[in-house]
C-alpha cells in the first residue's frame, strides 16, 4: 500500500509541473491559487486519490472519489483505468475514460474527449501511447492504439490503430500529416 501512495505521490507531482508550467518559480500564493481554482487540476488530482484508493483494495472509496470528481468537475475517469504521470486536463468537463482504458505518460486531453470500449467485458479498450495530444470532442473507442507522441484532432473519431509521431483527424479518423516526414524536410 505504501508503494502505491509514494507511486501515486510521484504522478501527482508530474501532473502539477505540467499544470504550473514554472512552478518552482512561482510564489507560493500563486501555486496556491492555481490548485484551488483551475478545475483540471481537480479532475487529475480527483483521479489521482481514486486511482490510489482503487490500487489499495478501497474499491467503494474509489467510487465515490469517481463520482465527486464527476460531481465536481464532469470528468469520468473510470478509477480502474490506468494513465502514467504527467497527466494534463485543461478543461475536464465531459472527459469520460473507460474503466480499462491504458493511457501513457504526458498525456494532455481537452474537454468532452470519450476514451471508451466497444465491449461489457473490458476486452476492447484502447491503449494510447506516451506524449499524446487527444482535442476537443475527440472520441477513441475499441481496442485500438494510439501511437506515442500522435495528436488526435477536434472532433474525430478514431476507430483503428494510430501510428506513432502522426496527426489524425476527421470521421473516421486519417492520418493528415507525419511528424517526422516534417522533421526531416525541414
Amino acid at each position: 500500500m505504501l508503494s502505491v501512495m509514494i507511486d501515486g505521490i510521484e504522478s501527482l507531482r508530474s501532473d502539477l509541473r505540467r499544470a504550473i508550467p514554472n512552478m518552482a518559480q512561482l510564489a507560493l500564493g500563486h501555486v496556491l491559487f492555481r490548485c484551488l481554482t483551475q478545475p483540471g487540476i481537480h479532475a487529475v488530482l480527483l483521479f489521482r486519490v481514486q486511482q490510489a484508493l482503487f490500487a489499495s483494495r478501497f474499491r467503494p472509496l474509489a467510487w465515490l472519489t469517481f463520482n465527486l470528481n464527476l460531481r465536481l468537475t464532469g470528468a469520468e475517469f473510470g478509477p480502474g483505468c490506468s494513465i502514467g504521470p504527467g497527466l494534463l486536463v485543461r478543461h475536464p468537463m465531459g472527459i469520460v475514460v473507460s474503466n480499462s482504458a491504458t493511457i501513457g505518460a504526458t498525456c494532455t486531453m481537452l474537454q468532452h474527449v470519450t476514451v471508451g470500449e466497444n465491449s461489457f467485458d473490458g476486452s476492447g479498450a484502447p491503449q494510447i501511447g506516451d506524449g499524446v495530444f487527444i482535442g476537443a470532442g475527440a472520441v477513441i473507442v475499441g481496442p485500438v492504439k494510439i501511437g506515442s507522441r500522435s495528436m488526435v484532432g477536434a472532433n474525430a473519431v478514431v476507430l483503428e490503430d494510430v501510428p506513432a509521431d502522426v496527426t489524425v483527424a476527421g470521421v473516421p479518423a486519417r492520418v493528415v500529416r507525419n511528424h517526422l516526414v516534417l522533421d526531416v524536410i525541414k
